[in-house]
Formats: structure tokens, sequence, C-alpha cells
């Protein structure tokens, strides 16, 4: 049996061989992956900025219908009520 060789399997320069192409097309993954990352970020950060832009204008706007604090109508305000008899909702309808 002089001469014989097992053919089953790769050969080391083979395997170098796919290493190698594997490794260069995760090279070139890596940095689309990473600049996608910062994008979608990017997006997210803004979206959340214009929410909470969104509720302090909403804020904003009710504290404006509010009295004044220390003009003793605090309390009738938040339960919706006014001096008067008149609802709260009624006077922004006029």
């Amino acid at each position: 049996m002089k001469g014989y060789r097992r053919t089953d399997g790769f050969s080391l320069v083979e395997l170098l061989a796919v290493i190698m192409v594997i490794s260069i097309l995760v090279a070139m993954a890596v940095p689309l992956y990473v600049s996608t990352s910062r994008t979608s970020m990017a997006r997210v950060c803004r979206s959340n900025l214009t929410g909470t832009v969104k509720v302090l204008a909403v804020v904003i706007l009710r504290l404006a219908d509010m009295p004044p604090l220390g003009c003793g109508l605090e309390f009738a305000a938040a339960a919706g009520r006014l001096p008067g008899g008149v609802h709260r909702d009624a006077r922004l309808s006029d």
C-alpha cells in the first residue's frame, strides 16, 4: 500500500482560502452594519425629541389656561369649576 493517500476532506490550503474569503466578506459587511446602526439611533433620538417637544407644547398650553398660583382658584380649577358657576370647559368654548 505504498503511495496510497486519503482524499477525504479538505487540504490546509483550501481551508485557509475559505477562511480568507469569509473574513473579506465580514470586513465588507461590518462598516455597513455600523453606519446603519448609527443612522437608526439618530432617527430614534430625533423621534424621541419630537415627541418630547409635542408633550411640552401640550403642557404649556394647558398651563396657560390655568389661573395663576396664589389667587385661590387652584383647587376649583383642578376640579373643573370656576367661581360664578362657570365650568372651565364652557369658558373655553366662548
